[in-house]
């Protein structure tokens, strides 16, 4: 843990150390206002796969009144967190917490990645003209919507996430004057299939669900100080029941019109789901993808583990990072050795008690894949004929009288 020397944090010059001696490794510095600040007592950075952005507690108590101008520290401030040279969190301070009692003086400082304007601020409305969306790449959109605030978006899905319809058509649909950029990327990532979330830098990451490998995962007896498995049977259901609504009016179906069901074969007794899709577009195609998403990611959180290892970083000095894959070794709590569950969750933290960990949360991958959803479920215009999400023309050969909702989804 490190020492704080009487007087307050150790501050110098951004690019330059406070002290001639070398820092203890994985030392947190707060770069802000062009001063780094270290010796803090208690840390907590948190990075996450699902929800956005990262954020930070980063807290230190001394027994004599500060120097005024050592923390030179405000509230809406740009910063960058380190730990050694490896950044973890790019934003903003959010708050500035001082206390003082009989015996000591407390700071406390709070702060989120850059990408917090794209989930507390609003959608810019020059930026969608009438605030209709028309795009055929996820990436383009996220990047218009991103850029008012200084934010790029990357994907590292390899391509520039197409999102067109099946039959080629661009995809259209609504988006609301109060939403903010995150809510609309986050709708439309759903429906290519993709996670969206905050880069160390501070920018927004586009993904598939596991877009790497840690050199070393958690074991038992090697790095894990405290482990905890959760194996869980009341969220899942042996079968699940697609249906385009959960009511119809006109010919009295349970649910309307009934699609193939969907099974898990893991469930010891007969349980059932109906999964309401509440869609008049894209038919079974989409309900039975819903049903089928339904029964996968409750199958992978009926697996949950949460560890705290003894060091921040894997066997190659890698930071943990979230979406990558680490191998899972619990054979005394009944997790034998399998395919590598993925991170979804780490919390970097240092306090009195247990010094420095890092806590874990993994998964297996089946847990984050991404909801399907459609965009628009309802035509505006009740009396429109059935057509695909954007009001394209329905693929040659389809009537729109014969009760063919559409192709469904690529």
């Amino acid at each position: 843990m490190e020492t704080l020397p009487t007087g307050g944090l150790d501050t110098a010059p951004a690019g330059s150390v406070a002290t001639t001696q070398k820092p203890p490794p994985d030392t947190l510095t707060l770069q802000a206002t062009g001063s780094e600040f270290t010796g803090w007592k208690t840390i907590r950075v948190t990075h996450r796969l699902e929800g956005c952005p990262s954020d930070f507690e980063i807290a230190m108590s001394e027994r004599y009144p500060l120097n005024p101008k050592v923390l030179q520290i405000d509230a809406g401030d740009p910063c960058v967190v380190k730990i050694d040279n490896d950044v973890v969190v790019t934003g903003y301070i959010d708050r500035v917490i001082l206390g003082a009692s009989p015996r000591e003086h407390t700071i406390r400082v709070q702060g989120r990645g850059k990408c917090q304007d794209l989930v507390d601020c609003s959608i810019t409305p020059e930026v969608l003209t009438g605030m209709q969306v028309f795009t055929s790449s996820l990436l383009d959109l996220a990047t218009k919507l991103a850029a008012p605030y200084g934010i790029t978006v990357s994907s590292l899905t390899g391509d520039k996430v197409p999102v067109q319809l099946p039959n080629g058509a661009i995809l259209q649909f609504n988006a609301v004057l109060t939403e903010t950029p995150y809510e609309v990327i986050e709708r439309v990532a759903r429906w290519a299939g993709v996670l969206g979330y905050e880069g160390t830098d501070g920018n927004f990451i586009l993904a598939n669900v596991g877009a790497g490998k840690m050199a070393s995962g958690v074991k038992m007896g090697v790095n894990i100080q405290q482990g905890a498995v959760m194996f869980s049977m009341d969220e899942r259901y042996s079968e699940y029941l697609p249906v385009l609504q959960s009511v119809n009016f006109y010919d009295g179906a349970v649910g309307g019109q009934q699609f193939a069901k969907v099974f898990d074969k893991g469930v010891p007794r007969f349980r059932n789901l109906v999964v309401v899709s509440e869609q008049s577009q894209f038919g079974t195609f989409f309900a039975e993808r819903r049903a089928q998403w339904e029964a996968a990611r409750r199958l992978g959180r009926s697996r949950s583990v949460h560890v705290t290892v003894d060091s921040w970083r894997d066997s190659a000095n890698a930071l943990w990072a979230v979406n990558y894959f680490a191998p899972v070794d619990l054979p005394q709590l009944k997790l034998s050795p399998s395919e590598p569950f993925v991170i979804g969750q780490v919390d970097f933290a240092i306090d009195r008690d247990r010094g420095k960990v890092a806590e874990l949360l993994l998964m297996p991958k089946e847990a984050f894949l991404p909801e399907p959803i459609i965009l628009q479920p309802f035509p505006w215009d009740p009396t429109a004929q059935p057509q695909p999400a954007g009001g394209a023309a329905l693929p040659p050969g389809e009537n729109p009288n014969n009760g063919d909702r559409g192709p469904g989804l690529g």
